[in-house]
């Protein structure tokens, strides 16, 4: 109320205001400006064992009592692009995603899209029925499903726990 009377208080206010979301996006980007800098020159590209460039595909791993789901982030990759293997418990998801960009005549500030190869391996963590397994590529996620083999699902015993 007492703004509303003293006109030099309610400016005061409206000028408080607006400069201190600016004042904040300011700092922000300055915070933002300096780790940029201080960590682009420690950000080295990927690479493979012969030093050819690689990229990171994020992978998650859920289990049911009837499957294993794996799931990754591949944006870009078609799947011609991608190759899937069995072998024993290990399955193992390659890849290759190719710069499609023209370098020349550009200076990038930051290139975070990462290309190349990329190669994820992950033990399963049941005898998994290959003749059945599915998967899907649908914009940028690539899911793999693996039925439980019939011995699996067999395999589990709940164990009680008696009190001493």
């Amino acid at each position: 109320m007492q703004s509303l009377l003293n006109p030099l208080s309610l400016r005061r206010q409206n000028a408080e205001s607006r400069l201190w979301p600016a004042e904040m996006r300011r700092i922000h980007d300055e915070v933002d400006r300096v780790f940029g800098d201080l960590f682009a020159s420690t950000q080295l590209p990927l690479t493979n064992g012969d030093g050819t460039e690689a990229f990171f595909a994020d992978m998650d791993i859920c289990e049911s009592d009837d499957a294993v789901e794996v799931t990754l982030d591949v944006p870009g990759l078609k799947r011609d692009e991608i190759e899937i293997d069995l072998a024993g418990d290990r399955l193992t998801v390659s890849g290759k995603r190719e710069w499609k960009e023209e370098k020349k005549d550009r200076n990038y500030y930051r290139a975070e899209r990462g290309h190349g190869e990329f190669s994820r391996s992950v033990r399963l963590p049941d005898e998994v029925d290959a003749a059945k397994i599915k998967a899907d590529l649908k914009d940028g996620v690539l899911r793999i499903h693996l039925p439980k083999a019939p011995q699996a699902k067999q395999a589990r015993k709940k164990i009680e726990i008696h009190a001493s």
